[in-house]
């Protein structure tokens, strides 16, 4: 909306997934945005993962146990 949104707090995320959960750190609340904002660069540096994108799904691989962790 071309806005600012002030950030009001800084903390720690923990997003269930259907046989774990993804943690996230440094994750920023602005309370005015009412949608759930990922970047996937920090994404991919914080979980050591890779992401592909298709026309219908989005899959999050662990590239060290070489296992898809979410879709």
């Amino acid at each position: 909306d071309g806005k600012s949104h002030p950030i009001t707090h800084i903390g720690n995320a923990h997003i269930p997934l259907s046989s774990s959960s993804l943690s996230l750190s440094n994750v920023v609340l602005a309370l005015n945005i009412k949608k759930n904002i990922i970047s996937i660069s920090k994404l991919i540096d914080d979980t050591s993962s890779s992401v592909e994108f298709t026309p219908s799904s989005v899959y999050v691989k662990d590239l060290q146990m070489k296992k898809m962790f979410a879709r």
